[in-house]
């Protein structure tokens, strides 16, 4: 079995209570159920072609406003999927794909384009997206990298945050950046989930965070069982704390 090694600041302090949102496997986080409850505003940065987070957010708070941004989806993006996926019939297992990219096509008239804006994410665009007038906010951020350029805003604006799921990714070449913002971030961690995709060279990272979380069980235990494999395939990766 895989193994990270993390800095004991990587730990959470309590088990939490907390819910997975979104679908099974990737795309579903573990997340406060205080800050779902607390929420105005879901700001998602990073879709692609999954949304399952942001509707099951809104099934759990239905008075929540939701942008998302994201630069690679498109209607025109779906409906290639939908050909490419039309194309790999063929192969064993590939159905569920095909249907999950017509299913999309749809979702996206009826759930996705009034709540979409086609844009990448960087700091100063961000920075824009945080001075304006969003409150008890709750950001979802899988910007494959590019989320260390945000780290220090998502900081300064702690106040306005009541939670946040983020992807790391190339963890140990950006270790330092983690644990400083892990030190300066006024929320408390609540749950760490490896990413197993890179199974056999594991270093992306899932952290959840929330500004008032209940607390299940003040001693902490790893893994928490409403956390799944994001790929099913591979095993999963354990964490060991120093």
């Amino acid at each position: 079995m895989s193994e990270m090694k993390l800095p004991k600041i990587f730990k959470p302090r309590h088990d939490f209570k907390l819910e997975r949102i979104g679908k099974d496997n990737d795309g579903g986080y573990l997340t406060c159920v205080n800050s779902i409850k607390q929420t105005k505003s879901l700001i998602s940065l990073g879709i692609y072609d999954d949304w399952s987070f942001e509707k099951h957010f809104r099934v759990k708070n239905k008075r929540i406003n939701i942008v998302m941004y994201d630069k690679s989806l498109s209607f025109l993006f779906l409906v290639k999927r939908v050909i490419i996926e039309t194309i790999k019939l063929f192969i064993p297992g590939r159905i569920k794909n095909f249907k999950k990219s017509l299913v999309n096509i749809f979702e996206y008239f009826l759930f996705t384009r009034n709540k979409f804006i086609n844009k990448n994410i960087n700091k100063k665009n961000f920075t824009k997206i945080l001075s304006r007038k969003y409150n008890n906010i709750f950001l979802k951020i899988d910007i494959e990298g590019a989320e260390y350029q945000l780290l220090d805003t998502i900081v300064k604006n702690d106040y306005k945050i009541e939670g946040i799921n983020i992807e790391f990714h190339n963890i140990y070449k950006n270790l330092d950046k983690i644990k400083k913002f892990l030190k300066n971030i006024n929320l408390e961690l609540v749950n760490i989930h490896p990413n197993n995709f890179k199974y056999n060279r594991p270093d992306i990272l899932e952290l959840s965070f929330s500004k008032k979380p209940k607390i299940k069980n003040k001693k902490y235990s790893y893994p928490n069982n409403l956390d799944m494999k994001n790929d099913p395939r591979n095993e999963n990766i354990q964490i060991k704390f120093y």
